[in-house]
């Protein structure tokens, strides 16, 4: 029995030092380099295109500052921005530079975080532009540049895909903010102008455009039969205190392609021009510029 103890002991000893020597490696930790990353808490990544609000609109960011001493490593993040239409894209430009002491402590994380918000005047000054030579579709680009305390720099060409895509990092150090048209119209108060035409020359055949609140059908716009050529100007003045959706739809004609018509809005803009055989249904409108 005792012979059995001594064998059972020296294998369960030589099993806790083989453990011990494999999570143990003589690996030198402490000489280890780390780095720092910016998760993203939110970000924005599109705004309405919206001439009057535009200025004002911003882009706003909650990044967190992630290293070895729970984001005390994090000197200063430059921020440059540049404009994309298309193929084209500007030379960057710096707009602002946040500071180490912008970050800060918060309850529901060990790690530092700042916020930063840059409106879109901000942005094209950088640019030396103003907003009026940004246009619906267009991309407005942030990158950031984060210098740690040992001057090391970390941006969007230093790290890898899983830092800047991962579900963990978060950290792509570069966001793009899309201009959006809207889709409806948002501010309708006012005087709509339409202006028709009839290229044959004898009016409209049963054609009209039908002015909604909602679902109600509250005008009918249109050239009558034997008419003439045109052009005719008409106008549908919104009712002031109505909050109902205003929408515009085209009702069939016997000869579509004998008709056009522009809509301008209340604040003069161009927002529908048609000629010939406009599409049966809601009448597709521009309303970048509103």
């Amino acid at each position: 029995m005792n012979k059995l103890k001594y064998i059972l002991g020296m294998a369960m000893a030589l099993v806790i030092g083989s453990c011990a020597d494999f999570v143990e490696p003589a690996i030198p930790y402490t000489g280890f380099d780390t780095g720092v990353f910016l998760r993203t808490i939110t970000a924005t990544s599109s705004l309405p295109y919206n001439q009057a609000t535009l200025p004002t609109a911003s882009f706003a960011l909650v990044m967190e500052a992630v290293d070895a001493e729970n984001g005390g490593t994090a000197s200063t993040v430059d921020i440059f921005v540049s404009r994309r239409r298309g193929a084209s894209v500007l030379p960057e430009a710096k707009v602002t530079t946040v500071q180490k002491d912008a970050f800060a402590a918060v309850a529901e994380s060990k790690y530092l975080r700042a916020n930063v918000s840059i409106t879109m005047a901000q942005a094209m000054t950088a640019l030396g532009l103003t907003t009026a030579a940004l246009e619906g579709g267009d991309f407005v680009e942030f990158r950031l540049q984060l210098t740690d305390t040992q001057g090391r720099i970390f941006t969007n060409t230093t790290i890898s895909s899983d830092i800047a895509g991962g579900v963990f990092y978060r950290s792509p150090f570069f966001y793009r903010v899309s201009l959006v048209c809207a889709t409806s119209i948002e501010k309708p108060e006012g005087t709509w102008s339409f202006t028709m035409r009839d290229n044959y020359g004898d009016g409209w055949q049963n054609g009209f455009i039908s002015v909604r609140l909602g679902t109600t059908e509250v005008d009918q716009i249109r050239i009558p039969n034997g008419g003439g050529a045109g052009p005719v100007v008409d106008t549908y003045t919104y009712p002031a205190g109505d909050t109902r959706v205003l929408s515009f739809h085209w009702s069939a004609d016997l000869y579509p392609s004998e008709c056009e018509f522009d809509i301008v809005s209340p604040s003069g803009n161009l927002v529908a021009s048609f000629v010939g055989a406009p599409a049966v249904g809601p009448i597709s409108l521009n309303l970048c510029k509103e």
